[in-house]
């Protein structure tokens, strides 16, 4: 009992602690969504380059950087598309199930 008591006390430090912090920000769906599409970008755009000019001074810079950015934006609104889906499903049912309920009582009392 103690050591389990000691392994908790260890990762609530641990949690409260910057690297824990920001873990636990980073390990959520949508910065897992969000990494995974920034990596896809990446490697996509590696071989890509882009040149423009800000201010009047030209500048250049590796695709990858550009689309790292774009995939990692596109990986988390997916994330949080699906997420968001998922959570009007269900509710979608709970009314649909609250309906039936009302119906079957409804019935019931007429009998």
């Amino acid at each position: 009992m103690a050591r389990k008591e000691e392994a908790m006390r260890k990762l609530d430090e641990l949690k409260k602690s910057p690297v824990g912090k920001a873990t636990g920000i980073v390990a959520t769906k949508e910065g897992i969504g969000a990494i995974g599409g920034g990596a896809i970008g990446a490697a996509l755009g590696g071989s890509l380059g882009v040149a423009g000019k800000i201010v009047g001074i030209g500048v250049a810079l590796n695709g990858g950087i550009v689309l790292a950015g774009i995939g990692a934006v596109v990986g988390f609104l997916g994330v949080k598309a699906f997420k968001k889906n998922k959570t009007e499903k269900a509710e979608h049912q709970k009314i649909k199930d609250y309906g039936e309920k009302i119906n079957n009582e409804t019935r019931n009392k007429n009998k």
